[in-house]
């Protein structure tokens, strides 16, 4: 398992793959199709083959993040949450789901607080899933912070029945509609 900290422009990301091979190009292509200006200076480095942490950091001509209105701070999802971390799910599907490994994958994003601001209301926890993948996403002002963490666990398996493929396909979606919603927090000092 490789983790990777992406650092750019005050927003810190790190996430975690079970992949250990190619961990470096890895980051590289996220990078490349997360963010259109990833200049050639970014430095994508890992001390070894036996590396537990990857080291990205990326120069990156982001859009500003935008300002407060009073006492709201309303971030884009896309800001918060980049791709989306499942697939889009056909309705309605007439194949089974299958996993074919075990694998987790973190994401942690980081952003400082407005100026003045130093805690905020966030979002509540939330999870999702069923017995073949987890999804949870938790929001939290740290250190003057605020640091959203998730997590998509996938346990090998196959679903064959209706209902169950039912089932992932309403879990799929409410992860694809929480990964659109913007983030709102309220200055709580």
């Amino acid at each position: 398992t490789r983790r990777m900290h992406l650092t750019s422009s005050g927003l810190s990301r790190l996430f975690t793959v079970s992949d250990e091979s190619g961990a470096a190009e890895l980051a590289r292509d996220w990078a490349a199709t997360r963010f259109a200006d990833v200049r050639s200076d970014s430095t994508f480095s890992e001390s070894s083959d036996e590396a537990e942490q990857l080291d990205v950091v990326l120069d990156l001509g982001l859009d500003p993040v935008p300002a407060p209105m009073g006492d709201t701070w309303i971030l884009p999802a896309d800001l918060i949450y980049g791709e989306p971390s499942v697939a889009g799910w056909p309705v309605p599907r007439r194949s089974s789901f299958c996993i074919d490994h075990n694998n987790e994958t973190r994401w942690e994003f980081r952003i400082p607080l407005p100026e003045g601001w130093t805690n905020a209301t966030v979002p509540g926890t939330q999870s999702l899933g069923v017995n073949c993948f987890r999804y949870s996403v938790n929001y939290a002002v740290k250190d003057g912070e605020l640091v959203v963490l998730r997590s998509l666990k996938e346990r090998a398996g196959t679903v064959a029945a209706a209902d169950g493929i039912a089932l992932i396909g309403r879990q799929f979606q409410a992860i694809m509609e929480l990964e659109l919603s913007p983030v709102v927090l309220t200055r709580k000092d």
